[in-house]
């Protein structure tokens, strides 16, 4: 360690082998000080700058004044804080979709604002179309490897039994 930072911190040490070092789950002293005087600022500050309604009347403000920064920080927090569980899994088409939005009076996906159901319908029914057809060639395909292999049985056993007359 160099002179000069021992002078200056003297209690501090060298990272030893074996020392373990800060135990799991405690904080840096440092964190924990910019942290309190973070929370000790919103308090302070208030929504009138002169502390009125504390750390919610700063958030009020910041919601209206800076909008932008406001939705970062819900943004950080929310996810962590909703808990939802959604046992309605019933399943609708694009265009119900973008009408239970819009009765939600929710924002619709631009995406979604373009959608011709009725492109959609024909693209679902020659997917449909190709998938029946596929279907079908698979079962003749099955159903001929059967015949096939019922043939071959039938020919290995008769020609089993003609050796035995």
């Amino acid at each position: 360690m160099r002179p000069e930072i021992q002078k200056k911190y003297p209690g501090l040490k060298h990272f030893q082998k074996g020392n373990p070092g800060r135990p799991p789950g405690i904080r840096a002293k440092t964190d924990v000080r910019i942290k309190e005087a973070v929370e000790m600022a919103l308090v302070m500050s208030g929504e009138d700058g002169n502390g009125k309604n504390g750390a919610a009347g700063y958030f009020k403000w910041l919601s209206r004044n800076e909008p932008a920064v406001f939705g970062r920080i819900v943004e950080k927090i929310l996810p962590h804080q909703i808990s939802a569980k959604i046992d309605d899994r019933r399943s609708m088409t694009l265009g119900e979709a973008v009408n239970e939005l819009k009765d939600r009076e929710l924002p619709v996906p631009p995406s979604l604002l373009d959608f011709n159901a009725d492109d959609y319908k024909v693209v679902t029914s020659k997917a449909e179309e190709l998938v029946t057809k596929d279907i079908e060639e698979f079962e003749a395909r099955e159903d001929n490897a059967t015949s096939n292999q019922e043939a071959h049985n039938e020919a290995s056993i008769n020609s089993k039994g003609d050796g035995d007359d």
